[in-house]
């Protein structure tokens, strides 16, 4: 059997069934307690499919709200970076976090079980802690810092080894730095503080001796340990229940059904117990049919964990005779069972046989019933067929058989077991939208696509022959017009799918070109959207300032609000036409189609770039009928100069100095976070920002920069002048320019119409956006010299 990787199981506080998401190496199952379980069964790391990587891990880990969060360990390691980051994970959740080792805690491994407030340990696992290891190759100083790094992350485990244990950090490092594999015991582990409690024995998968021996050869020497962790070999068997217990019969069915190679039996059973409020061992004398059934109250914890109806259970109990009263409670509950002679059941024993047989019936018919639609599938019937001759499937299980059954053969969609419902069209769209990227280099070569290398003209054929159209003696120039018709096809009720993967093909290149423009205006912008083209406001609101003094026995004064200062900001349209024509198509002319894309997408990022410093050259009157930069303002330097660290403090204390309106006015205490230079000065500002010692000081290193560290970005662009250089407070808390988009669309969209002129498409790229001066009081400008 080989190991699985980790699985968490969510358990939702109303929910009375069990729901699992699988995401890859991921699963979520809700049921009835605002808890959840994590399995942790695997490697460490990203190594593939069937290992647990951390990134994954923290995102799904953090998107889980939970109460308590139970961890189960059955690993022999992995990578040190991606161990840390999930057990750090672990201990970051408000959650209260308790980790179980059901089977081995090895290396790393062990390190993530010491994230739980409450750690435990089944009495038959292992722990195991060593120094890190890793492989090396180069020459002796290569090696040097190697092993520099390996004791850097043995310090940093020590930490959390220490914390957990209550030993000294002294004792723990050197179990980390002597090289040696340390194994402990249950018994052990709870001894030095590794974990709390020790649990009940728990099956260990077959293969973990071969996988231990081959990465650790300290375990294949090492007879104790083997003998812990697998004992001598248990019969798989359950013990059979007495004859005549119909309720044992059904809950140890139901669990067979239930369990598998993740899932154990004595897993369900405890939490069967925790379920019902019941000790494990009654559990087990229920199963085993000594003992009555519980009351109908403790009966339902089982109904839920086992995702089966209550009444199911009941009539399996009533069967068996027992008489749960008007409360719900049986006569006997915790008795054992005594045998009953060979036909002194009663007439109400026999009654509950004829329920318990309507119940069989019932359950054949609803499995039946939703089969009937796909019999003529293939195996429907096989399984039909098994489904029916098992009392422990229910129809619920049933469906989900056949559904996983119909599913085969299917890939998940994101890690998610669900039927893909894409048919012959859809893949070729996608296919054929895929060799084409590829072909433009957009996309990676898929030998496995049927459509790889075609030319645009052998799509577009394949486009008119799946829409049922006979292109044979035609021209290529004849079909590249016809594949081209947006509209209905002459002489066929359906629509060319040619224009569809043009424009799938076209949006993907566009969004490439767009994405590679530099640019640098969103670093000193606020980000807004609109819903429409009209002009909307933007209001620096005034401050009501200090509280007015009271005097003994006078009035407490009525406060006015100040006005706040309007500036208004304006979307407006921004776009090209692209045009494909048939002879685009019979010449398959790719590059033309992919500078043209590609060019639009860029035309769009720099538009905006452009619009962002063409407006800040311009120096924009704001709606005081003032420039945006000006004396009046006290953001523009009385004369320009060459930044210097005397000047860099200046025109932070005057942004510090800004005053928010109303008759108050009061500080701002607005600080700077950008400066915006030419490229050319963009060193000389790296140089004043970055210098620890005053660089415009003969002896430097007697006097500290204050401006070291005044802003955390410089931005450089030539588009704006050479000498002005601006400083910027963060556009989030002090914003001066906005640029606004429509709707959310921040992206170039498409728009397709058919050319009757040229009998090609033309397609409309258009970015709606608007830029506007907002403020004034968060940037400052000095003309420069």
């Amino acid at each position: 059997m080989r190991l699985k990787p980790f699985r968490l199981f969510n358990r939702g506080r109303r929910s009375s069934r069990a729901t699992e998401i699988r995401r890859g190496p991921f699963s979520l199952r809700a049921l009835a307690d605002d808890s959840a379980e994590i399995y942790i069964y695997g490697d460490i790391g990203g190594w593939d499919e069937e290992s647990i990587d951390a990134r994954r891990f923290v995102q799904d880990l953090a998107s889980l709200e939970a109460r308590l969060i139970t961890a189960r360990i059955n690993s022999i390691g992995g990578s040190v970076y991606d161990g840390l980051a999930i057990h750090n994970a672990l201990v970051r959740h408000p959650a209260q976090v308790t980790t179980t080792i059901d089977g081995i805690a090895a290396s790393i491994a062990s390190l993530i079980a010491m994230a739980g407030e409450e750690r435990t340990m089944a009495s038959n696992a292992l722990l195991m802690v060593h120094a890190p290891w890793t492989l090396a190759i180069g020459n002796s100083e290569e090696f040097r810092r190697m092993a520099d790094m390996l004791d850097k992350h043995s310090e940093a485990m020590t930490a959390a080894y220490a914390e957990a244990t209550g030993q000294s950090a002294e004792d723990i490092l050197a179990l980390l730095t002597d090289g040696e594999d340390h194994y402990y015991t249950a018994e052990e582990a709870q001894a030095l503080g590794f974990v709390h409690s020790v649990g009940s024995e728990q099956p260990v998968p077959e293969d973990l001796t071969a996988m231990l021996a081959r990465r650790y050869p300290s375990f294949h020497s090492n007879k104790r340990n083997q003998h812990m962790l697998f004992g001598k070999k248990k019969s798989r068997t359950r013990p059979a229940p007495r004859a005549g217990t119909r309720l044992a019969a059904v809950l140890n069915g139901r669990i067979d059904a239930l369990t598998d190679e993740d899932t154990s039996r004595s897993d369900i059973i405890a939490e069967m117990a925790r379920e019902a409020g019941i000790r494990e061992d009654t559990v087990n004398q229920i199963l085993n049919g000594s003992i009555d059934c519980p009351p109908l109250n403790r009966l339902e914890g089982f109904s839920q964990t086992l995702e089966m109806p209550l009444a199911d259970l009941r009539s399996a109990a009533e069967a068996d005779g027992v008489n749960f009263g008007e409360e719900g409670n049986p006569a006997a509950f915790g008795t054992r069972r005594l045998a009953t002679p060979q036909g002194s059941a009663g007439e109400g024993h026999s009654e509950a046989v004829q329920a318990a047989l309507r119940l069989e019936a019932n359950r054949r018919k609803d499995i039946k019933n939703r089969f009937q639609r796909f019999m003529n599938r293939e195996g429907v019937a096989a399984l039909l067929e098994e489904c029916l001759d098992d009392p422990s499937i229910q129809p619920q299980d049933a469906s989900d058989q056949l559904l996983a059954h119909m599913g085969q053969g299917v890939e998940p969609i994101q890690g998610r077991n669900f039927v893909s419902g894409e048919d012959s069209r859809d893949k070729f769209v996608r296919g054929a939208t895929s060799a084409l990227l590829a072909r433009m280099g957009a996309e990676k070569h898929d030998r496995a696509n049927p459509y790889r290398g075609m030319r645009l003209h052998e799509i577009a054929r394949s486009c008119l022959k799946d829409a049922g159209l006979n292109v044979d003696g035609q021209t290529p120039e004849e079909y590249a017009a016809k594949a081209l018709s947006h509209g209905l096809i002459r002489g066929a009720q359906t629509t060319s799918d040619f224009p569809v993967i043009l424009e799938n093909t076209l949006h993907k290149m566009i969004l490439t070109g767009f994405m590679a423009i530099a640019t640098t205006w969103d670093r000193i912008c606020k980000v807004g959207d609109v819903t429409d083209f009209r002009a909307w406001n933007r209001l620096v609101p005034g401050l009501i300032g200090n509280l007015d003094g009271v005097n003994q026995a006078g009035e407490y004064l009525n406060k006015n609000i100040p006005d706040a200062e309007k500036n208004t900001i304006q979307v407006s349209r921004h776009g090209n036409i692209i045009q494909i024509t048939p002879e685009t198509i019979v010449n398959d002319d790719l590059g033309y189609v992919q500078d043209m894309a590609n060019g639009l997408g860029g035309a769009g990022g720099r538009a905006i770039e452009r619009a962002v410093y063409t407006l800040l050259e311009s120096n924009p009157t704001m709606s005081d009928g003032t420039a945006l930069f000006h004396a009046n303002h006290g953001n523009l330097a009385a004369s320009g100069a060459a930044p210097t660290v005397d000047l860099l403090d200046s025109a932070a204390v005057a942004m510090a100095q800004q005053k928010a309106p109303g008759d108050d006015a009061e500080y701002l205490d607005i600080r700077p976070a950008v400066a915006l230079v030419n490229t050319s000065l963009r060193g000389n500002m790296r140089v004043l920002v970055d210098a620890v010692f005053d660089p415009d000081t003969a002896n430097k290193l007697q006097k500290p920069n204050k401006v070291n560290g005044i802003v955390q970005d410089i931005v450089d662009t030539p588009r704006v002048a050479a000498n002005p250089w601006y400083l910027f407070a963060d556009p989030a808390i002090a914003p001066v320019l906005e640029v606004v988009f429509l709707n959310g669309q921040r992206e170039p969209r498409l728009e397709m119409e058919e050319n009757f002129r040229t009998s090609g498409l033309a397609w409309k790229v258009e970015l709606p956006f608007g830029v506007a001066a907002i403020d004034y009081r968060g940037a400052f400008k000095n003309p420069g010299a």
